[in-house]
């Protein structure tokens, strides 16, 4: 929802009586289980009002990827075959799965239909997503560059720095790490290791960003360290050296990154606190903490439906109704991982929030990611 066009963090007009909501399609939700860790498990997706499994037929890293992303983990450690996580019960949903990984839901994704296969419960699909309280996030770094904006693309993963190889590495790519480093904009993006060649793992190859990702390590790319490549490859990028006004949660300029960091006084020390509170783990709730820009719905009947609240600035808020539309509650529910959004509400239709009203006037052309 904080992609859409809004009028600025609350700039608003309204009483909590506008309070927007939404009513969320629970069909194609997806739930882990099999484990007793909330990051890992047979992936069960939820279809015709019964919960079912994924059969392994060609299940691989980027299903696995779309899987985790719906979840709202920051990404994928491994796919799981051979019901790896235990046999599930009932229907067998999905067969041939052949996510590109870019998808926001799994049953995006192309699969022979509903039921259509040819598969038992010993062939369930798993996966592990990046747990956030244990794993570091993959966060980037320019090098060799003349100022700070501008150097060659170093990603950490693993608790090791790596580069990005420069096969389909283009302005869109470039356009992501800007913004994941706090940057107004991008200016170009460079090849042949025009910032020098780097050493050590070479961790991203075939990069193909959309452009609107939040960071570079959301694009859909072979896997962690799957390459044919070498450092005279390295990719780079030269950003807008202006700060954008409100850098993206996922920003990281972390206080050990020591190379290619800001160290004039302005946003630097933002991005020092937001980075610390991006990567805790909140035990009750057993999923990611909220940053900037996570939503939930309060206040409904069932999960899936509910007054919208936003956090920012380390606080929930609500969203008003001037201009709410089903459009927007599509970005919505999608956002939370739901396939599509049935209704959306107005006039504080599931009860008033409190505190800030964060967002007015939002204007979603409905294909934003959040």
């Amino acid at each position: 929802l904080s992609q859409c066009t809004f009028g600025g963090w609350g700039v608003e007009n309204c009483h909590h009586d506008e309070d927007a909501g939404v009513i969320c399609d629970i069909e194609s939700v997806v739930r882990l289980r099999g484990s007793s860790l909330s990051n890992e498990g047979r992936v069960e997706i939820y279809y015709g009002g019964q919960w079912g499994t994924v059969c392994d037929d060609n299940w691989d890293i980027n299903d696995a990827r779309v899987v985790c992303r719906q979840l709202g983990y920051p990404g994928v450690s491994r796919a799981s075959t051979n019901a790896g996580f235990g046999l599930g019960t009932g229907p067998i949903w999905m067969d041939d799965v052949d996510c590109t990984g870019s998808e926001s839901a799994l049953s995006q994704c192309t699969f022979g239909g509903w039921g259509v296969e040819n598969c038992h419960h010993d062939e369930d699909a798993g996966v592990i997503c990046y747990n956030v309280s244990t794993v570091l996030p993959d966060i980037i770094r320019l090098v060799g560059g003349l100022s700070s904006s501008e150097g060659r693309v170093e990603i950490r993963h693993n608790y090791q720095w790596g580069t990005v190889c420069e096969d389909r590495f283009d302005i869109n790519d470039a356009r992501v790490v800007c913004r994941q480093l706090g940057y107004s904009g991008e200016l170009f993006a460079t090849k042949i290791a025009s910032y020098g060649q780097g050493s050590g793992p070479i961790w991203m190859d075939e990069v193909n960003c959309r452009g609107n990702e939040s960071a570079l390590s959301r694009c859909n790319f072979n896997d962690w360290g799957v390459h044919d490549c070498t450092h005279r490859e390295d990719a780079g990028v030269a950003c807008n050296e202006s700060f954008t006004h409100s850098p993206t949660h996922r920003a990281t300029h972390w206080p050990w990154s020591t190379q290619g960091t800001r160290t004039t006084q302005g946003p630097t020390s933002w991005f020092r606190h937001t980075a610390t509170l991006g990567v805790q783990w909140n035990a009750d709730l057993q999923g990611p903490t909220p940053t900037t820009g996570s939503v939930r719905l309060v206040g409904g009947f069932s999960s899936n439906e509910g007054r919208v609240e936003i956090y920012y600035r380390r606080k929930w808020g609500t969203v008003c109704d001037d201009g709410w539309n089903i459009v927007n509650a599509r970005v919505v529910c999608r956002q939370l991982g739901y396939s599509e959004a049935l209704y959306y509400k107005s006039t504080a239709y599931y009860g008033q929030g409190s505190g800030r009203i964060w967002m007015d006037d939002v204007l979603c052309n409905g294909d934003e990611s959040a």
